[in-house]
Parts: structure tokens; C-alpha cells; sequence
């Protein structure tokens, strides 16, 4: 029982250091969407571009980050399969992860950005997979 409890609490401190990390992302993003230019490859042409970017990557972050919290906090509201919210951004991440396997055979593995996300996004993927799992057993 001690051990299920440590790793529920080592997995949700997990999640939420994760979920801050993308909020400030995403916040950081709808103020400056240079960020974005600058850390993830991106260019801003035009206030279009900027204010696509500044949106949509935004809100990618932000959704992601909010649910991650809301999946993993332990609220006690009596409500129960909370942590089922932890697939919105692991769906996200996978999507994403997907989008950017795509690239592979076009020279895309050359590229060291290319290789440091898919990872990133990997491990986030696989981060919110197992939270959920653990978070999801039942006392029997």
C-alpha cells in the first residue's frame, strides 16, 4: 500500500512540474510569440504568422498544460476516473509526435531539433500514459 502511494505522488509531482513547464510555455507564447521562433524552430513572417503562431501554439501548451493538472491533483470531490483527463494531452503529444514522424524520411532525422522533440514529446507521451495507468488502479 506505501509503495502504491509513493509512486501515485512521485507520478503526480511528475505531471505537475511537467504541466507547469508548458503553461509558462504557453503563457510565455501569447506575450511573446518569439519564444516560440527561438525554441522551437519556427519563423514569424508577417503579423498573420505571429499571431497564428502566438494562437495555435499557445493553446496547444495551455489545454495540454490544464488538463495534465486537472488529471492529476488529487481532488476530493468524490468524483471518480479524474485521471482520464490525462489522455487529452498525452492524445495531444501523440499527435504531434505523429505529425513530426512524418518528416523522417524527407531528411528529417538529420536535424537535431527534429530529434530532441520527437524525445520530448516521447517521453511526455509516455509520462502521462503511465500516470494515468497508476492513477487509475483500483484497490481490490
Amino acid at each position: 500500500m506505501g509503495e502504491r502511494n509513493f509512486m501515485k505522488r512521485l507520478l503526480r509531482g511528475a505531471v505537475v512540474l511537467w504541466a507547469v513547464y508548458f503553461l509558462v510555455l504557453g503563457v510565455r507564447g501569447l506575450i511573446d510569440p518569439g519564444v516560440y521562433a527561438d525554441n522551437l524552430g519556427v519563423s514569424l513572417d508577417g503579423v498573420f504568422g505571429a499571431s497564428t503562431i502566438r494562437g495555435d501554439l499557445s493553446a496547444f501548451f495551455i489545454v495540454a498544460s490544464v488538463f495534465a493538472l486537472l488529471g492529476a491533483l488529487p481532488f476530493r470531490d468524490g468524483r471518480r476516473r479524474r485521471h482520464d483527463w490525462l489522455l487529452v494531452p498525452a492524445s495531444l503529444f501523440a499527435v504531434a509526435l505523429a505529425g513530426r514522424g512524418i518528416a523522417l524520411p524527407g531528411g528529417g532525422a538529420s536535424d537535431p531539433g527534429i530529434s530532441m522533440a520527437m524525445i520530448a514529446e516521447a517521453v511526455s507521451v509516455v509520462l502521462l500514459l503511465v500516470t494515468w495507468r497508476v492513477l487509475g488502479r483500483t484497490r481490490r
